[in-house]
């Protein structure tokens, strides 16, 4: 069943225990986990202005690319089987006899995968991949992993939209690509506090991520929490995994390791510090994404 992303109801889940009560907050998280069982969290939104672009020129094919784990090559391969594309998904490194389960659900979905270099991976646009799939250049449309691109800012702004009536102090999302906070700044004119939780290490180069995705300079630019990524991308400890567990035992949240996991932890280490002024109303992103939990041995979990 396609889908109107401006009439998506979101469903906000307060979190309330000992911490938020002695720092005087409100503390949400908004659902975007729920909104669709496959296309969940930010990825519909960045998707959806390629998708629609796409149907609107002759072009045949859409091309993405991501790891072999990407929540984003999933919902690009459920979202054009919605619409009858035909869809390629170029994945980072080589093939393996032992294929995760997001590639496997990818080709049972009708994507057709193929493999490239981590060399070739980082050089990929849309002639790049093109060449690499001998395919015409005019016949393809090409998505940069994890939406990163104008349109995929345009889509997350929407999800703003969507929340901005519930009044937050501070929006609080974890940051891959930096594509769906992009889309907030541009659409934040209220002077809300938006705040990114770095999933990867070392990353130094937001400025300039936001102005490429962004079309004017008169965003007011997030603050960046970037020492919680464990490690790096998906990388974890023992502190996450026990965090995401209770997390799920005090309040049936389930969370992801890569992203979603490490907000979450940030937000309450960061209440424990008293960041947050008391009478502040914050709200967390939850991204989807839960797919890749899937990739940890299967007794870390309790959920």
């Amino acid at each position: 069943m396609k889908m109107n992303i401006k009439e998506i109801q979101i469903e906000f889940t307060p979190i309330i225990d000992q911490r938020t009560k002695q720092a005087e907050i409100e503390l949400v998280l908004a659902r975007f986990d729920r909104i669709h069982p496959i296309v969940s969290g930010n990825k519909l939104f960045k998707l959806h202005f390629f998708v629609e672009e796409l149907l609107k020129t002759p072009k045949k094919y859409l091309v993405t690319s991501g790891g072999a784990y990407s929540n984003h090559l999933s919902a690009s391969a459920y979202y054009c089987k919605m619409y009858g594309i035909r869809c390629f998904g170029v994945v980072r490194g080589e093939a393996s006899n032992s294929t995760s389960h997001t590639l496997n659900f990818c080709r049972e979905l009708g994507m057709e995968i193929i493999f490239c270099s981590r060399t070739d991976f980082r050089d990929l646009n849309e002639h790049a991949a093109a060449t690499l799939l001998n395919l015409s250049e005019s016949d393809l449309l090409y998505v940069p992993s994890g939406g990163f691109h104008p349109l995929g800012a345009t889509g997350a702004r929407i999800m703003f939209d969507l929340i901005q009536p519930n009044a937050p102090t501070h929006i609080v999302m974890a940051m891959g690509t930096g594509t769906t906070m992009a889309g907030f700044s541009l659409a934040n004119e209220n002077e809300i506090e938006l705040i990114g939780v770095s999933a990867l290490k070392g990353m130094n180069d937001w400025n300039d991520r936001f102005n490429y995705l962004s079309s004017n300079d008169n965003h007011k630019k997030p603050i960046i929490w970037d020492d919680f990524h464990c490690g790096g991308y998906a990388k974890y400890n023992g502190a996450l995994i026990e965090n995401m567990n209770e997390l799920y035992i005090n309040h049936a949240i389930e969370t992801d390791f890569v992203y979603t996991g490490k907000m979450m932890s940030a937000v309450f280490h960061q209440i424990e510090q008293g960041y947050f002024k008391a009478g502040s109303k914050v709200i967390c992103i939850h991204t989807g994404g839960l797919q890749g939990n899937k990739g940890l041995d299967s007794d870390l979990l309790r959920f």
